[in-house]
């Protein structure tokens, strides 16, 4: 069997690293700057801290990583399954070495949950390989569709379960 999988470029910690950095710093010095005037007791303080602090992080995160470049860009990646042997790409992965794959809904950082889906084929030995569909554009359901079937050549049809 053979395929071409429709994926998102594996380099996303090049975005969302520097997204939550910079969420982070943003709310400290919001927070900082809005409960350093006020002449509340400490224990109140601390509630408003963690609850202002919450609340800015949550809302920062998503508007920065859209802003943010890189990271998104869609990768095509060839793979079929020869007798004994999965090719993704440049890499030959023995069937007999792939002791599970896992399958889940993708999720961004914060965990809310987005279109597509995470495959991570796991190995006996070696590096596990994690393929993540593409979570926004046009493309969505037919990148889904092809890790799909990949998983199903594999024989792992029943770890796909929709969430």
């Amino acid at each position: 069997m053979t395929g071409e999988l429709i994926l998102k470029n594996g380099k996303r910690w090049k975005r969302t690293l520097p997204a939550v950095l910079l969420t982070a710093l943003a709310t400290f010095l919001l927070v900082w700057l809005l409960v350093a005037r006020k002449g509340t007791s400490d224990m109140l303080l601390g509630i408003m801290v963690v609850v202002l602090a919450y609340v800015l992080f949550r809302s920062l995160y998503p508007a920065l990583v859209s802003i943010l470049p890189g990271g998104d860009a869609v990768e095509r990646l060839p793979w079929k399954i020869t007798g004994d042997a999965l090719v993704l790409g440049e890499e030959t992965v023995a069937l007999d070495n792939i002791r599970q794959v896992h399958c889940w809904p993708n999720r961004d950082a914060l965990g809310h949950q987005l279109s597509g889906w995470i495959v991570n084929i796991e190995t006996v030995k070696g590096k596990n390989h994690v393929l993540c569909s593409l979570d926004e554009g046009s493309g969505v359901e037919e990148s889904v569709e092809s890790l799909h079937q990949l998983v199903a050549a594999l024989g792992f049809e029943s770890q796909w379960t929709e969430a």
